[in-house]
């Protein structure tokens, strides 16, 4: 089913960004820095970081996501969930590398532990006024992980989630995969024009896959340093099975300070 959505944002005040925590693939994608707010310890070490994040014991029972615990199965976290970045910047183009890997015994397995992982990667080179940038990911039950709606529904099997999911007596893992490209073209210091693209999929292991596409152009006008009006069309298409298809128009204000 499609859907058209006209949003007008009036307002957005913006008091800088951490690195890796603003990758704007308009309102269907976004990315967010590994270090969440569930991080325990982070060290860095140049332009390598590495951090220890509060585990997250969720999964799929057949009917919703579940959290398990200790109190009700005997769920184990026996450690806390790990996660990498190297980032490297030149002049003109940057690149990086992160993962992270977590792992829980639900309790109700007989021993049996739950583990995900995730590896990405990005990269963009500059080449005068035009910005090419893109990204990769890859993992086994990324849910507990990274955010993740791909199937926008719930029912059985929830692929979409990026959680493994218990059904009869087995744990089924599910597997991701997912990747952007964005260009930016600066026409000169009042205007610009940037188009993204982005697709993901999760499929658990013997089933069919969830996947999901987003795209958007926006036309960014920066009325002086800091202040810009940016509006944006674009779209979302959860393509399994007819499911639903968005269409939206936008336009926010942004200052930065």
């Amino acid at each position: 089913m499609k859907k058209w959505i006209i949003v007008f944002i009036v307002l957005v005040l913006s008091v800088g960004s951490a690195p890796g925590a603003d990758w704007n693939f308009g309102s269907g994608t976004r990315g967010e820095d590994y270090s969440g707010s569930g991080t325990q310890f982070k060290l860095d070490f140049g332009d390598f970081r590495v951090s220890l994040v509060a585990g997250e014991p969720v999964y799929f029972n057949g009917r919703s996501i579940d959290t398990a615990t200790s109190s009700t199965n005997g769920a184990q976290v026996k450690f806390p969930a790990i996660q990498a970045q190297y980032k490297l910047a030149r002049d003109n183009w940057f690149s990086c590398v992160s993962g992270g890997y977590q792992s829980f015994e639900p309790g109700f397995l007989n021993g049996q532990d739950v583990d995900s992982y995730m590896v990405a990667g990005s990269a963009g080179i500059s080449f005068g006024q035009v910005f090419f940038t893109g990204s990769i990911f890859t993992g086994t039950n990324v849910g507990n992980i990274a955010s993740a709606d791909i199937s926008h529904m719930t029912g059985t099997l929830m692929g979409g989630s990026g959680y493994a999911a218990y059904v009869g007596t087995t744990m089924i893992n599910n597997d991701a995969f997912g990747y952007t490209l964005a260009a930016v073209y600066t026409i000169n210091d009042m205007f610009g024009l940037k188009a993204a693209f982005g697709y993901a999929k999760t499929e658990y292991d013997g089933f069919s896959k969830d996947d999901v596409m987003s795209y958007y152009l926006q036309a960014p006008v920066t009325m002086v340093p800091g202040v810009s009006f940016i509006p944006e069309v674009g779209g979302v298409d959860y393509e399994q099975n007819s499911r639903d298809q968005f269409r939206y128009l936008s336009a926010k204000w942004q200052i930065n300070f």
